[in-house]
């Protein structure tokens, strides 16, 4: 069973899907083989209301997944939002562990 990542920020699909491309080629061994990074898209009317709920203090415009391809002792899972969240400095973004949990 995989282990899901929603991630919700506050800028357009298109700046996003261009900075995990960016991401993609830092560590791209690992958001290969280890992690599927699926393309940022719109974030929902619907999404919106629940992530309010789970604690997203922010509007957020788009989103993406990070799925867990398989284990990796070399770049946990928890290393690996870090470094998303790094990566996206200066933007608002949040991470939902299997879509429910913020982390």
């Amino acid at each position: 069973m995989s282990t899901d990542i929603g991630f919700y920020t506050d800028q357009p699909a298109d700046f996003v899907n261009k900075r995990l491309e960016d991401i993609k080629r830092k560590k791209g061994d690992y958001f290969i083989k280890n992690y599927i990074v699926y393309k940022a898209r719109p974030t929902t009317e619907v999404e919106k209301d629940g992530l309010e709920e789970d604690g997203v203090d922010f509007d957020p415009v788009s989103d993406f997944m990070l799925s867990q391809n398989r284990f990796s002792d070399d770049f946990t899972l928890l290393e690996a939002i870090a470094f998303i969240k790094e990566e996206f400095s200066g933007v608002k973004i949040a991470a939902l562990y299997n879509y429910e949990t913020l982390v």
